[in-house]
């Protein structure tokens, strides 16, 4: 007979965590949940599409779901006021960093170390965009790929604590060479759905009306590309989520989907608790537990 003891380490060991489940803390504490203007449904498909591609979300038809991201940044002059305006609406998003804003120690490159810390603090997860956001798949700069990826994530680690999670390539680059880097790494890219040029258009009227567009149509999930290095991106923002919330009381009387702004934590892989061949014999004695009894008389 097994004892209950014995059965109740190996059970356990079977366990594994969703890092979605938590936030990254900096302060010691207990890790804060991250919290999104609308709860996202449990057991949602991840989307990792390329840019430019739907991601493959299995949701029902009646559902609109966005998820904000910025790339290259931090700027330190720009990117705090964005955490404000994501505190004040209760938005959570994912920041993929370029390590030359914040390598070395010259009094910038600090600051932007604390912009990182603080988002973090804040809930916001920091992902991998290379240190210095070459386009990976031009023969040039393939050769720099590994380095670019490897260097960026010990910076990131350096700053926050902790290496990234996710990874987004620059300009969205996909090809099958740089597919072979990031299986190396074992690194799936993050896509985007939505993108309002905002780094080109450069114009806050422009990019607002261009994201309340595609979501005033939105079905299912979609990923949103902005920059925090722009000052009329960090102006458009507080105006898509005040119009999101217009939005969603005029569907209040129309029976249309709610648009609810999601978090990041679909996207994060799952953490294995234990060691894999300890989990194997772990799910072994779990459908040993659940197993009924031969007879009546039988003991475990």
């Amino acid at each position: 007979m097994v004892s209950s003891a014995v059965l109740f380490v190996l059970a356990a060991a079977a366990a594994s965590v969703d890092a979605g489940t938590l936030a990254p803390t900096l302060d010691g504490g207990a890790p804060t949940s991250a919290a999104p203007i609308s709860p996202m449904p449990t057991g949602a498909a991840s989307a990792t599409g390329t840019p430019g591609e739907p991601t493959k979300a299995k949701l029902p038809e009646k559902v609109a779901e966005v998820l904000f991201t910025f790339d290259d940044g931090p700027a330190i002059d720009k990117t705090p006021e964005l955490l404000d305006t994501l505190d004040r609406f209760g938005v959570k998003t994912i920041f993929f960093v370029n390590g030359w804003h914040f390598q070395g120690t010259n009094k910038a490159a600090e600051r932007a170390r604390e912009v990182m810390r603080e988002a973090v603090r804040r809930g916001h997860l920091i992902g991998n965009h290379t240190v210095h956001h070459y386009f990976l798949c031009g023969k040039l700069y393939l050769k720099r790929a590994d380095a670019e990826i490897d260097q960026n994530a010990e910076l990131i680690e350096q700053a926050i604590g902790m290496r990234p999670l996710l990874f987004r390539t620059p300009y969205g680059s996909h090809c099958k060479e740089i597919q072979a880097v990031l299986a190396r790494h074992g690194i799936d890219a993050i896509g985007w759905d939505i993108d309002p040029q905002d780094w080109r258009v450069k114009n806050t009227k422009k990019v607002v009306e261009y994201v309340e567009h595609h979501l005033k149509t939105l079905r299912g999930r979609a990923i949103l590309l902005l920059h925090d290095v722009h000052a009329t991106t960090i102006a458009a923002v507080p105006e898509i989520l005040t119009w999101i919330n217009d939005e969603n009381q005029r569907r209040l009387h129309t029976g249309e989907p709610q648009i609810k702004v999601i978090d990041y934590r679909y996207l994060l892989p799952k953490v294995q608790l234990v060691p894999p061949a300890l989990n194997s014999l772990g799910q072994v004695m779990l459908k040993w537990l659940a197993q009924p009894p031969a007879n009546s008389g039988a003991t475990r």
